[in-house]
């Protein structure tokens, strides 16, 4: 989880790299994130697929919309 604060748009390749886990292990993380709601898939079919933590997403969107008021 604190991957995704930092970096809340990723793939399973990132995943793997960072967190040093298998392909397999990866992409059993993303599908249980992803029915716990946490993680939204968008882009690609099977290749190339990203995921994004939309939370954390509209949290940084309304600070900057708040940075460019200020």
């Amino acid at each position: 989880m604190p991957q995704l604060i930092a970096q809340p748009i990723v793939t399973t390749e990132y995943l793997c790299d960072s967190l040093g886990l298998s392909k397999p292990q990866a992409e059993r993380a993303v599908k249980r994130l992803e029915e716990a709601g946490v993680l939204t898939r968008r882009g690609g079919a099977r290749r190339n697929v990203i995921w994004e933590h939309r939370r954390i997403l509209d949290v940084l969107d309304e600070y900057a919309a708040g940075l460019r008021r200020g």
